[in-house]
């Protein structure tokens, strides 16, 4: 029976990739195998928590733009992962000996996204943070400190729901 990746939980792909990670260890399969399926992994968990409009986190300047527009398109509004894809991607690789499913699935589930301006999204590019986290910056706090270093607030309130 074959079962789509959209189907699966974070757990279950968890499984998996424990699975995967020891093989690496034992030098079973190449890294670039396991770096691609991380890949996947982490767009999978990040679109599972909605795409455009459906996307629980906006920054306020993007859901203020939403707002005002009856389209998603010409706006230039883009998915951020909050913590960088290849910053999870190694966090999960620097595990060493047997991880658990609950230490991989806790890392997969920092893959979480959020919708922020053009001028946002460059900001970010431009301090250096696209693709990592600000120096000595933990994972946890990675997403709120690349946010701080450009002025991006986070709205509590996704577009759907009310402000009220």
């Amino acid at each position: 029976m074959s079962t789509s990746i959209y189907s699966l939980k974070a757990e279950e792909l968890a499984s998996d990739i424990r699975i995967l990670l020891e093989l690496h260890h034992e030098k079973k399969i190449h890294e670039a195998v396991l770096r691609q399926v991380l890949k996947g992994a982490c767009w999978w968990i990040s679109n599972n928590q909605g795409k455009k409009d459906s996307c629980d986190l906006w920054s306020k300047k993007a859901l203020a733009l939403r707002r005002a527009n009856d389209s998603w398109e010409e706006l230039g509004l883009v998915h951020e992962h909050i913590i960088p894809r290849n910053v999870i991607e190694e966090e999960i690789l620097a595990l060493r000996g047997r991880p658990t499913v609950d230490q991989i699935t806790a890392l997969l589930l920092h893959s979480r996204v959020c919708v922020v301006t053009a001028e946002e999204d460059k900001c970010l590019r431009e301090k250096g943070l696209r693709q990592k986290l600000p120096s000595a910056t933990s994972l946890t706090a990675g997403g709120s400190a690349r946010y701080v270093e450009c002025g991006i607030e986070i709205s509590e309130v996704p577009f759907g729901a009310s402000d009220a």
